[in-house]
């Protein structure tokens, strides 16, 4: 996902059409212009969030590109 305004909104539209609730969420910033978040769902929907959105899914052990 590209570091932009708006990227936030971008994920959690695609994992609402998908009908994935997100749980709770967690954003970082370091102080550099550069954020990340990692957000929770229910355990049944980390591998469909994960596929949908080209991230780290449970036992990988390298990132997908973006």
């Amino acid at each position: 996902m590209a570091l932009k305004v708006g990227a936030m909104a971008d994920i959690v539209g695609k994992l609402a059409e998908a009908k994935i609730n997100i749980t709770a969420v967690d954003a970082v910033s370091t102080g550099l212009g550069r954020y990340g978040a990692i957000l929770w769902v229910k355990p049944r929907d980390v591998k469909k969030a994960a596929k949908l959105l080209e991230a780290l899914e449970p036992g990988q052990s390298q990132p997908q590109p973006f």
